[in-house]
């Protein structure tokens, strides 16, 4: 999987600090359960909480920003794709999808829960990642088999269960 970066002009931090994010990102994508999507690219853009809650009111009816928010590709009418690669075959596979994480939350619910903002980040990545390939956690059992994944993957990378107080 191929990951692209975008930082909105609203984030003030450093751009060359949050660039070497791309570099974690890309490492925690190759470190994912093989999944023939997984070939695809995946961008991810860091906002303020301004874009945020915009995005998250106008798609999910919650009037307040939040850490991560999946918009994945596959909801692409199958008529619609099928006409389209038949007529452009140079056209490769869709992206996966679109993460949007709200910096300032990243770094604010990692310093509340003493964690690094890195093993956040790469939390909130993971599990947007899964939200992409179809993963949920609207019911118990959904959300219980979605964190057992995360915590394995983030394990394999030096990172603490998130869910352990």
């Amino acid at each position: 999987m191929s990951v692209e970066l975008q930082i909105a002009d609203s984030v003030s931090d450093s751009k060359a600090q949050l660039v070497e994010l791309a570099d974690i990102l890309q490492v925690i994508s190759e470190m994912l359960a093989p999944d023939e999507r997984l070939g695809r690219e995946v961008c991810v853009r860091l906002v303020g909480e301004h874009e945020s809650q915009q995005l998250n009111e106008q798609y999910r009816g919650q009037a307040k920003p939040t850490n991560v928010l999946s918009f994945p590709c596959d909801i692409i009418e199958p008529q619609w794709l099928e006409a389209s690669a038949a007529k452009d075959t140079s056209v490769g596979p869709l992206p996966l999808g679109d993460l949007v994480i709200c910096w300032p939350l990243v770094r604010s619910e990692a310093q509340s829960q003493g964690k690094p903002v890195q093993a956040h980040l790469s939390h909130l990545f993971v599990h947007g990642v899964l939200h992409l390939l179809g993963f949920d956690h609207e019911e118990e059992q959904q959300a219980e088999h979605m964190e057992q994944l995360e915590v394995d993957i983030l394990a394999r990378l030096g990172i603490p269960n998130p869910y352990q107080t």
